[in-house]
């Protein structure tokens, strides 16, 4: 096996304070963003419901992979983004703010290199 050199990954903790719409419409925003973002959906996504409102929505993508997360008892939706291809916080920000029609969001990002 081939030694590690350097791997640079960028990870995306997002916060939107708005009241989770339903899955199906989930789903499409979560496409919309993918495609905003310029990354590549793998396969289909994965939905897993809690009760009434709250899921979580899966997909790979060829860089990693994004989840979205619903929190509707306060009401709250977590997107995490981890990608191998450069992102910059202001734009995921900004693809967010379009894609969900809100101002309303905090992003925590975490940009880290492996290497060995």
């Amino acid at each position: 096996m081939g030694a590690l050199k350097k791997i640079d990954f960028y990870s995306f903790s997002v916060f939107i304070f708005d009241p989770p719409p339903p899955v199906p419409l989930s789903s499409i925003l979560l496409k919309k963003l993918i495609n905003e973002l310029k990354l590549t959906p793998i396969g289909s996504p994965f939905v897993v419901g809690f009760g009434q409102k709250a899921y979580s929505i899966f997909q790979a993508i060829g860089q990693s992979f994004i989840v979205m997360e619903t929190w509707p008892e306060f009401p709250l939706i977590r997107i995490i983004i981890d990608s191998c291809s450069p992102l910059k916080e202001e734009d995921v920000k900004q693809a967010i703010k379009r894609t969900f029609e809100t101002e309303d969001i905090e992003i925590y990002a975490t940009p880290f290199t492996l290497q060995k």
